[in-house]
Formats: C-alpha cells, structure tokens, sequence
C-alpha cells in the first residue's frame, strides 16, 4: 500500500503549536502518514482565501492522485460556511465553504469532480478547532477507502461554493478603450493580486494566455497596481534586470509575478494582497 500523503495549508504560524497537534493526531490515525507543509503564513486579512486557494493551486498538481489536503483558514463551521470534502482533479480537498473553492476552480480552470457537505461528528464537543478535531478524521475515512458519499451529503451543482469571493478582480476584466468618437485605442485587463510570497514578489491573476491576447492585437503600454504606474520590463529571470529594477515574470503556472532583482518588491513599493492591478495596452502605430 502506499503510504498516504496528507498536506496542511493554514493561517496559524508557527509560533504556537497548532500545527504539531494536528500533525499529531494525522500520525496517531495513520502511523504511515506522510504529513507535507504547504505553508502556516495564510494572510490573517481578508485577502487570506485568494492567497491560500493560490498556494494551493500553485502546490496541488505536483502530488500524486489520492492526496488529502487539510485546509485550516478561516475554517470555523456556521450556517454560511458548511465543512466540505471535496473531490477535485482526483485529489480530496477538506475545508470551509468560505469562498475558497470558488477561488481555486477560477484559478484552475477546472470544476470540483464531487463536493459534500460534511455529516461525520467530529470527536470532541468543543467547536473551536475543527482542523484538528474533525479534518484528520475525515482524512483518515479517506484514506483508508471510506466512499466519500458516507462521510457527508451531495451537493447538487447550483447548492455548490459560495461565489462572494469571486468579486474585486478575481475575473479577469477584458475592456476596450475607446476615444470621443467611439475608436477603440486601447485595451485593458484588469486584475488583482493575489498573493505577496516571502520574497516580497507580488503574484497577480493577469495571465500569460489573456495577455498574448491583447498583444496580438495591441502593444503593452503600462502596468498599474492600486492606479500607480510601474516602471519594469518583461523578463524571464531576475537577473535579467538591473539590482532594484522592476521585473515583470510570466511564472511557470501562467500567472503574472511583479519582483524586484535584489529587493523586497511588495515593501518597497507598497503593496498588499488584494490590490488592483491593471494592464494596458495601446494601438501599436506603424
């Protein structure tokens, strides 16, 4: 058998020793376990789920079929937020209907293959901690070939995922410019950020696909987040600009990241999680 691979992404740090106690109770369940942290630095904001469901989408394609995911973020149970298991490109996802999910299938492109509403009690009567007290024992139904349709009820497709999250610029906006007389001379695609890592890099939903789109019928003319225009070129490394200069990056999973060669990007030039950001274009004249 092989052994099972259980990854943790939650907004406690590592400060405290939530984590271990969760880790815990994954290995007294499942001595074999293979517990994997993806990150405990969640934003503790409201950006916390478009960053979270990006580490998530950014992680999850490099783990074999059959991966558990525990997602402690925002994740307390209420009449809005049921606890789901979700069955998503044949991995099994665990965590609060919190807008989450709806991020990570607009990141992804893909739709959740099956989604339950939880129904299995947890083990304890305190309701404070469920990442510890009920995700690690639907974990372990899961992995040792429960039928995901006997830890909870199905949820029929227009029952699925709140959508309030998908508000703000996670859709890419495509939107002509046009002059006084109705010419268009521009287009704009705008976005938002979704995630500052360790580094200060500033990763953006503008993707690769919709901005080669635009360039096939226009020229790049600016990018602006929060309305300030940045000065910085499209790369492919670092290294390609000068120590302090703006290097805009398609990453390897399509999305835009904004950076700074030898230098916090996010810091220095004042950006958070959640910014607007806008690309435009302009008529290339010949």
């Amino acid at each position: 058998m092989m052994t099972q691979t259980v990854t943790l992404l939650t907004d406690w740090g590592l400060a405290d020793h939530y984590a271990a106690v969760v880790r815990a109770r994954l290995q007294a369940k499942l001595p074999d376990v293979r517990v994997v942290d993806i990150s405990h630095a969640v934003p503790r904001d409201n950006s916390n789920i478009y960053a979270a469901a990006y580490m998530l989408f950014d992680t999850y394609r490099y783990f074999p079929t059959g991966t558990i995911h525990i997602i402690g973020v925002d994740d307390i149970a209420s009449p809005e937020n049921a606890h789901l298991v979700v069955k998503f490109d044949r991995q099994f996802f665990i965590g609060a209907d919190n807008g989450f999910f709806s991020v990570l299938e607009c990141l992804s492109g893909k739709q959740a293959e099956e989604v339950y509403e939880i129904k299995t009690w947890q083990e304890t009567q305190v309701y404070t901690f469920p990442a510890r007290d009920l995700f690690p024992k639907v974990a372990t139904l899961l992995a040792v070939g429960t039928p995901i349709g006997q830890i909870g009820t199905r949820l029929a497709d227009k029952e699925r995922f709140r959508p309030k999250l998908l508000e703000g610029g996670l859709v890419l906006q495509r939107t002509p410019e046009k002059d006084r007389n109705g010419n268009v001379t521009g287009m704009q695609l705008s976005g938002m950020v979704l995630c500052v890592d360790g580094f200060g890099n500033i990763i953006t939903n503008i993707t690769k696909k919709q901005f080669a789109a635009c360039e096939a019928e226009f020229k790049f003319a600016e990018l602006r987040v929060d309305w300030r225009k940045f000065p910085g070129k499209f790369v492919k490394a670092y290294m390609d600009v000068e120590a302090g200069d703006i290097a805009f990056i398609f990453l390897e999973n399509g999305f835009l990241e904004i950076s700074m060669n030898r230098g916090n990007a996010a810091r220095i030039l004042g950006v958070d999680n959640g910014a607007k950001v806008v690309v435009r274009f302009e008529i290339n004249k010949r």
